[in-house]
């Protein structure tokens, strides 16, 4: 039986790496752009996940979060949030289990 403390979405080092770098740059904590990430993916429809799983990658359009002023002295105004398959470590089991979950109706707490 699976449980959902296992089935967590495993970040690569790398990744984890690049996130606090976009944090840094952001003016951010250190974990937010992670956080932000990790939200996305757990909030994907069972489509999304499909498609992650079929095309490697999914990009959200986040057009309407505005400009990041904090980034000084240049602005940041984000178009995408990119999502890799290869950046999650255990990705054919988290994909099995949303899908599994969202099928029975079931949600991540």
């Amino acid at each position: 039986m699976w449980r959902h403390k296992d089935m967590e979405a495993k970040w690569s080092k790398n990744f984890i790496s690049k996130c606090y770098v976009a944090d840094t740059a952001f003016g951010w904590e250190h974990g937010e752009t992670l956080s932000v990430v990790k939200d996305y993916l757990n909030d994907a429809s069972s489509e999304v996940l499909e498609e992650i799983d079929r095309c490697s990658y999914y990009a959200w359009d986040v057009s309407g979060w505005g400009t990041i002023e904090e980034v000084l002295p240049f602005q940041v105004d984000p178009s995408y949030l990119v999502i890799h398959k290869a950046n999650i470590t255990n990705w054919e089991d988290y994909y099995k289990y949303r899908l599994t979950m969202i099928r029975l109706g079931g949600e991540i707490v």
